[in-house]
């Protein structure tokens, strides 16, 4: 029986899916580069280092080169017009097979397909050329005050699974990426993933540069958008907006993913953007554990509002719409009030236009907001500000 996206909220299947698991993996040769965020300011982020081990410090982590791919059923995955075949890979750096999964559990024809693909001759690598926007989801399911927010329903649907129908509507993406830690706890968002089309890249889960670099290296990506699974709404229009001015070659590294130099923009409705030069740069350089955790820190910190390193990676962003431009409001999710009010929003807006704008949000919030009058009540997606 097919999976249905709402298969897996909450992370417990649903009648339908049981006795599915994710598909086997098989080896492929490395490819070669070609080339959740902070608050606004005063906002804590419950993702920084919470008991970090260690293991993303020092110099940059050799893993073994071979790379393992998953297929699931169809052709190439990605999202219509960027060579979609049906066919959806995930790329594993570190995990050779499933427990008790037999060397031989594949075929050679099979090997010579994954060959091929490594090569970069696959219907939608190949044809992505040397200037491929990719965009790459960042999900887990561990979370401090949140456990399992990833998988918990939004409109019937994981939230994970919100965000990459909503990232699909990008016009300047050239492939969407889902990225997920390599541990069997995150298995589950793979199959979300999977049942999107969107191929599925697994990697390290405390070093979030090092997959994000790895992910890259993977579809070949010459500008690497980032977009934390903890941002519900995220507006394609704006994204899109991002994406042009970054390739316009003015910075290095440039965001409107929350308030960027007084840009008004909301928390959570737009992504940053990278460029490859700059993303290996720091991912061989940085030796420090909270970076590593948090890429965005070796370019820009929200919360400070200055550039990390100003002399050697410039940092750039575009004004927020004045329609919206409302730096006060925090759309993502790390509490179950967060969760809550993320929840409201769609029951409320969802079934009547899936596509809903973040001019819909504001309305919708300043109408309950108008109606919630009593001290300390306010809807959740609004937190004290500078």
């Amino acid at each position: 029986m097919p999976l249905r996206p709402d298969a897996l909220c909450g992370g417990v299947p649903r009648a339908g899916t049981r006795g599915q698991s994710p598909v086997s993996p098989r080896t492929a040769t490395a490819l070669p580069l070609s080339g959740g965020l902070q608050r606004p300011r005063g906002h804590h982020d419950s993702r920084r280092v919470r008991g970090h081990d260690g293991s993303g410090g020092g110099r940059a982590p050799h893993y073994p080169r071979p790379r393992h791919v998953r297929n699931g059923p169809g052709g190439l995955a990605g999202e219509a017009g960027v060579g979609n075949a049906g066919r959806v890979y995930s790329y594993h750096p570190d995990r050779l097979r499933r427990r008790g999964e037999a060397d031989d559990a594949w075929g050679e024809g099979q090997r010579r397909e994954v060959a091929v693909l490594a090569a970069g001759h696959a219907t939608g690598l190949s044809e992505m050329g040397a200037s491929a926007v990719v965009l790459i989801v960042q999900a887990r399911m561990d979370s401090t005050r949140l456990p399992g927010k990833s998988l918990r329903p939004l409109a019937g649907v994981p939230l994970v699974g919100r965000i990459l129908e909503r990232l699909k509507r990008c016009q300047r993406v050239d492939r969407l990426v889902l990225a997920v830690p390599d541990t069997d706890q995150n298995d589950a968002l793979e199959v979300v993933g999977r049942s999107y089309g969107i191929p599925v890249f697994r990697g390290s889960e405390p070093d979030v540069l090092d997959r994000y670099y790895r992910a890259a290296q993977a579809f070949r990506a010459e500008a690497i958008v980032r977009f934390p699974a903890d941002n519900p709404v995220p507006e394609p229009s704006e994204i899109d907006r991002i994406i042009a001015y970054h390739l316009t070659g003015q910075s290095d590294f440039s965001s409107n993913l929350a308030e960027v130099y007084g840009n008004g923009y909301p928390n959570g409705i737009g992504a940053e953007v990278i460029s490859a030069q700059a993303l290996e740069e720091v991912w061989r350089a940085c030796q420090d554990p909270e970076k590593r955790e948090h890429p965005h820190l070796n370019f820009f910190d929200y919360r400070a509002q200055r550039a990390t390193d100003p002399d050697r990676y410039r940092v750039g962003t575009v004004p927020c719409p004045p329609a919206f431009r409302r730096p006060e409001l925090v759309l993502d999710v790390n509490t179950p009030q967060e969760y809550a009010f993320m929840a409201a929003l769609y029951d409320a807006l969802y079934p009547g236009n899936p596509q809903f704008h973040i001019t819909d949000i504001i309305r919708w919030y300043d109408a309950i907001s108008r109606r919630t009058t009593t001290p300390g009540r306010l809807p959740a997606a609004v937190r004290p500000h500078g």
